[in-house]
C-alpha cells in the first residue's frame, strides 16, 4: 500500500489516500477512475469502496451542485 495525494485545483483542496502498489504509477485522474470502478459495479458494489469514494469526494469538493470535476 502506498499513500497518494489527490488534488482539486479549482477549490485548492487535497486528500491523501492509500492505494495498491500497482496503481501508484498512474496519474491522479486515472487513480480516481480506479476508485470509481468497484462502486459502479452493477451486481455487487463494494461497500468499502463506496465509503472511500465518498470521503475523497467530500474532502476535495463537498458541494452537491458543483461541477468542478472533483479531481483536477
Amino acid at each position: 500500500m502506498k499513500k497518494v495525494k489527490l488534488h482539486n485545483s479549482f477549490h485548492r483542496t487535497e486528500v491523501t489516500i492509500l492505494i495498491d502498489d500497482d496503481l501508484a504509477e498512474l496519474s491522479e485522474s486515472a487513480i480516481y477512475q480506479e476508485l470509481q470502478r468497484p462502486v459502479f459495479s452493477f451486481l455487487h458494489p463494494d461497500k468499502n469502496a463506496v465509503s472511500k469514494l465518498r470521503r475523497v469526494e467530500k474532502a476535495l469538493c463537498g458541494m452537491t451542485d458543483c461541477c468542478c470535476g472533483t479531481v483536477r
